[in-house]
């Protein structure tokens, strides 16, 4: 998605500073946490960034990674606190370090800890602990990989499930959740039984009744958003099943949703057509109805709409188009230091995307660093230290490219061909 513009950005931040100071209470709390609070209504910290944002320098000596970790094991002992003004700080606190840098051994040793907090947060928070919890969630699976993740994900699952089908919980907690959901489900080793639970919660969610008022469009999007997430690991015969008759669901959100829900909703289009074209499967309902409505959208001129509004829509919808009538895939390039990432499939696309949208400004650290999001991309190992800060010339760099980008390509053909055998074509 388009950044927001510099204005439309700090008068964000500051309506976020100024909602947290008005919502929070100054009185303390009990042990069991106040979940009376569904109308809280958050800002992202960090807007999506560039995929050549880079943090400053850090020194990396024993000193900085010990006041590091410290401060860390501080924070998150900070969760605990009953007051929501203290803890709510606390967990930005730790939601920002662990955007700022990789931290999987050390959370590895306090698995137990960081699952007893945010089951208790989600549970019987706030909704702003909901949202918070939600965000270090993400982050604390991003961090320690599919093991410890399946652990969190099992507390949590039952917890997130409700929120999503509450409807008297506010729009941006069971935004927050069913990205949470998302999340985890795709990085836990989840059963079989547990994924289709949670693609069948989710798709009850964006197929509900549509409310005109746009702060409900959240709930709905981050629900579409996840919902094609998990599709994008799932195998080929539980993703079959679910993209069946979504046509007419896709459809109506296209129609009635925001820009933000259009837009999520066609790309769940372009990955429906995606995953029918490798399986090799017609889809039913308003096929036309669905290319006619991608069209207008792509084309768009009226003037009812600002002109970034249109120029976000357009942009976005013609490599929609693209995809799902001439199954032209996106193509993107990420680069970063002497690495860089090639996207060639919205399921990669959409993965990266809700990887980035945790992380935020760390993409770029967690890219070269973080060994699971290195797996995921098939990186490989994190280069050494040295390579990484020597000067390659170009020519070195593009040696460097063409070999990762090779292996990348057979890796996708091999899993291309695996699936197409699976399912006897």
């Amino acid at each position: 998605m388009a950044d927001l513009p510099d204005r439309r950005r700090k008068k964000d931040r500051k309506h976020h500073r100024k909602g947290a100071s008005n919502h929070a209470s100054s009185n303390g709390m009990d042990e069991e946490f106040d979940s009376n609070d569904d109308n809280y209504s958050v800002v992202s910290e960090a807007d999506s960034v560039d995929s050549q944002f880079a943090l400053e320098d850090i020194d990396e000596g024993v000193d900085y990674m010990e006041d590091f970790e410290g401060k860390l094991k501080e924070n998150i002992e900070g969760c605990r606190q009953k007051g929501s003004n203290g803890r709510q700080a606390s967990l930005l606190e730790v939601q920002k370090a662990l955007r700022r840098r990789y931290a999987g051994e050390f959370l590895t040793d306090r698995v137990e800890t960081m699952i007893d907090i945010l089951e208790k947060l989600m549970k019987r928070g706030t909704g702003r602990d909901r949202v918070l919890g939600s965000a270090v969630a993400c982050l604390f699976c991003l961090q320690v990989g599919e093991d410890d993740s399946t652990k969190l994900f099992d507390a949590l699952k039952p917890i997130l499930l409700t929120l999503i089908n509450d409807d008297t919980v506010s729009p941006d907690e069971r935004a927050a959740a069913c990205t949470a959901l998302g999340t985890s489900c795709i990085i836990a080793d989840v059963e079989m039984e547990d994924m289709i639970e949670c693609l069948n919660t989710l798709k009850t969610a964006f197929s509900k009744k549509i409310l005109n008022n746009d702060q409900f469009h959240s709930a709905f999007a981050n629900a579409l958003t996840a919902w094609c997430l998990i599709l994008s690991v799932a195998d080929d015969s539980i993703a079959c099943e679910q993209i069946q008759n979504c046509m007419g669901v896709l459809c109506k959100l296209l129609e009635l949703g925001s820009l933000n829900l259009r837009i999520a909703a066609g790309e769940a289009a372009a990955l429906v057509y995606e995953l029918a074209y490798n399986n090799r499967m017609s889809l039913q309902g308003p096929v036309n109805t669905l290319h006619n409505l991608l069209q207008e959208f792509a084309n768009e001129s009226g003037r009812h709409k600002g002109k970034r509004e249109k120029k976000q829509q357009k942009s976005s919808f013609r490599d929609i188009l693209k995809s799902v009538k001439s199954n032209i895939p996106p193509e993107q390039t990420i680069k970063f230091g002497p690495e860089f990432i090639e996207i060639g499939s919205w399921s990669w696309l959409l993965r990266y995307r809700a990887f980035k949208d945790a992380l935020g400004p760390g993409t770029n650290i967690h890219l070269q660093t973080n060994p699971f999001v290195r797996e995921t991309f098939d990186l490989g190992l994190p280069l050494p230290k040295e390579l990484k800060e020597s000067k390659v010339s170009k020519y070195e760099k593009q040696l460097v490219n063409s070999a990762s980008s090779k292996v990348r390509t057979q890796k996708r053909n091999q899993r291309r061909d695996h699936k197409h055998k699976a399912s006897g074509l």
